[in-house]
C-alpha cells in the first residue's frame, strides 16, 4: 500500500477515533448536566413547598394579629383616662376609716378630745408629712384647731394614733378633722 494511503487510512482512523471521543464526550457531559438539572428541579419544588408553608404562616400570623388588634385598640381618650386612674391609685391616699373621737371630761382635771384609730395610706406613693387637722367647737366658737403629725407614711402602710387634745371650758358640740399630706418632700 502506497504511502499515501496510509496516510489516508491513519487521517479516516484519527477522524473516526475524534468522532468517538467527542461522542462520549457528549455523553458524559449530557448525563452530568442531566443529573445537575435535576438536582435544581428537586430543590425548586422543595424551595416552592417552603414557600407555601410559609403564606400559610404568615396568613395564620396576620389573621392573629388583626384579631388582636380589633379586641385590644384604645383611643388616646382611653389611653390617657386609663393612665390617669392608674396615677390616681399610684398616688398616695389617706384613709382614716378606723378613727374615732371621745371627748372626755374627767373630774378635776383638764377635758380633752380623745383621738384613737389608724390611718391609712391605701396608695403605692408615700404621703410626706402626714397630718390630721382637727378644730373643736363650743357652739359656734373654736375651742382649739390643731394638728397630729403623723410623719411620713409610706405606701399601702398605716399608722396608729393615741393622741389627747387638751381644751378649756364646757362641753364640746361638734370637731372636725381632716387629712393632709404631700406628695413629694
Amino acid at each position: 500500500m502506497p504511502e499515501s494511503q496510509n496516510k489516508g487510512i491513519s487521517i479516516v482512523i484519527g477522524l473516526v477515533a475524534l468522532v468517538l471521543l467527542l461522542g462520549v464526550s457528549n455523553a458524559y457531559f449530557y448525563t452530568s448536566m442531566q443529573s445537575q438539572i435535576d438536582r435544581l428541579n428537586t430543590d425548586k419544588t422543595n424551595l416552592q413547598s417552603q414557600i407555601t408553608a410559609l403564606q400559610s404562616i404568615e396568613t395564620i400570623l396576620n389573621t392573629t394579629y388583626q384579631n388582636y388588634v380589633s379586641t385590644h385598640i384604645y383611643s388616646n381618650t382611653q389611653y390617657n383616662n386609663l393612665n390617669t386612674s392608674y396615677n390616681l391609685l399610684k398616688a398616695p391616699k389617706l384613709s382614716d376609716l378606723d378613727l374615732s373621737f371621745e371627748d372626755v371630761r374627767p373630774i378635776l382635771q383638764t377635758p380633752y378630745l380623745h383621738v384613737t384609730g389608724k390611718v391609712w395610706n391605701v396608695g403605692n406613693s408615700s404621703a410626706y408629712n402626714s397630718q390630721i387637722h382637727i378644730t373643736l367647737y363650743q357652739g359656734a366658737v373654736v375651742a382649739e384647731e390643731t394638728s397630729i403629725g403623723l410623719g411620713d407614711i409610706l405606701g399601702e402602710y398605716r399608722v396608729s394614733i393615741d393622741q389627747k387634745i387638751y381644751y378649756t371650758g364646757s362641753n364640746l358640740t361638734n370637731w372636725t378633722h381632716n387629712l393632709t399630706w404631700m406628695n413629694t418632700l
